[in-house]
């Protein structure tokens, strides 16, 4: 079974950094590999925004949220979904008509440079963190799905190289199309071992009957509820990878459907996603929380946990790469460039690329 499994991780890897060697040949300028020359189209905006937030927190980390506090660790999400609709609703006035590349241009445009400055410094460690988190989260996930097969060392710098080359070879336009790949597999994988769980064991019935798993707010209270929300929802709204989403779509009407279609293709994932936590509950009620989807392999045949497997994995690239390349673009366009006074597109290039090797 581990060999399959470490077949689908490899050739999952393949596929990735295929695609990345094609859009490679697509960006030869600095606008190309930084905002995909501002020409994605409504679908590619969705699997962005999508990816950005369903990541190793929102699926993993649901799962163990669910796993103790049932279906009200939703309220982890909440303030994402609705930061949002109201940066869908709003982008015509954060972007303001203008040629925007990172958060820097739109405080900038509020407020005086300091204040900006200081916003894009603190966008850049959050971005950092994010990634740094998808890494660490790849090696836990890769090492207890593969039984140790795959360190937890091994599992983040193998984690870390497959996002980071592809997004170094093809740059946003890379981003965009692993990210089709990394949503289809989330949203086929995920919901193929879901629902099989689901189905095969009974478990949410069971469930319903005990104390919290199934009530709005569970054991964490209304304001506990509500506090988790509040917090997603200042981290959600001018987000650097969501400013570099919409800045790359080919107008402001593909922007504000891309980010609301995309909000939409979330939601039933990271729901899917306490689902199953709350199956591991049932099935496995001794087990540590990180655990509580991978063990959920256990339960399913060859065919359907090579799949689920992905979908547990891809997550953490599918948030990264928006992140890792949000950041790339705000360091070069915010910072680097104005100090350095690159005005050649070919350095500019080339300083993307690094910047986006180093920060990977």
């Amino acid at each position: 079974m581990k060999t399959y499994y470490l077949f689908a991780v490899f050739g999952y890897v393949g596929l990735l950094w295929l695609t990345g060697a094609i859009m490679a040949r697509k960006t030869k300028s600095a606008e190309a590999y930084l905002v995909a020359s501002r020409g994605l189209s409504v679908p590619f905006i969705s699997v962005l925004i999508a990816g950005t937030w369903i990541g190793g927190v929102s699926i993993v980390g649901m799962a163990q949220g669910a796993y103790i506090h049932g279906i009200s660790a939703l309220w982890f999400q909440v303030g994402i979904w609705i930061a949002m609709i109201v940066t869908a609703l709003l982008l015509d006035k954060i972007l303001q008509g203008k040629k925007t590349y990172s958060i820097l241009d739109v405080v900038g445009s509020l407020y005086d440079p300091k204040t900006a400055r200081l916003a894009g410094i603190l966008q850049l460690v959050f971005s950092i963190w994010v990634i740094s988190m998808q890494i660490v989260g790849g090696g836990a996930i890769l090492s207890v799905m593969l039984n140790n097969q795959i360190t937890f060392q091994q599992g983040m710098v193998l984690t870390a190289i497959v996002f980071t080359l592809y997004n170094v070879l093809g740059g946003f336009t890379a981003t965009a199309y692993t990210n089709l790949i990394h949503i289809g597999a989330i949203v086929f994988g995920l919901f193929l071992g879901g629902f099989y769980v689901i189905f095969h064991t009974g478990a949410l019935s069971q469930m319903a009957n005990q104390s919290h798993y199934f009530k709005p707010f569970g054991d964490l209270g209304l304001l506990q509820a509500l506090s988790w929300a509040f917090i997603n929802f200042t981290l959600g709204v001018l987000a650097q990878p969501v400013i570099n989403t919409a800045s790359s779509a080919r107008s402001l009407q593909a922007g504000k459907k891309g980010i609301l279609i995309g909000n939409l293709i979330a939601i039933p994932v990271v729901v899917m996603a306490a689902l199953c936590g709350i199956v591991a509950k049932y099935q496995f009620p001794e087990i540590p929380t990180l655990a509580a989807l991978p063990m959920l392999l256990n339960l399913t045949p060859p065919f359907i946990a090579v799949f689920f497997l992905l979908s547990m994995w891809a997550p953490l690239m599918s948030s990264g790469s928006p992140f890792l390349m949000g950041a790339t673009t705000l360091l070069v366009k915010g910072y680097l460039a104005p100090a350095f006074k690159i005005d050649q597109d070919r350095t500019l290039l080339f300083v993307s690329r690094i910047s986006t090797l180093l920060i990977g």
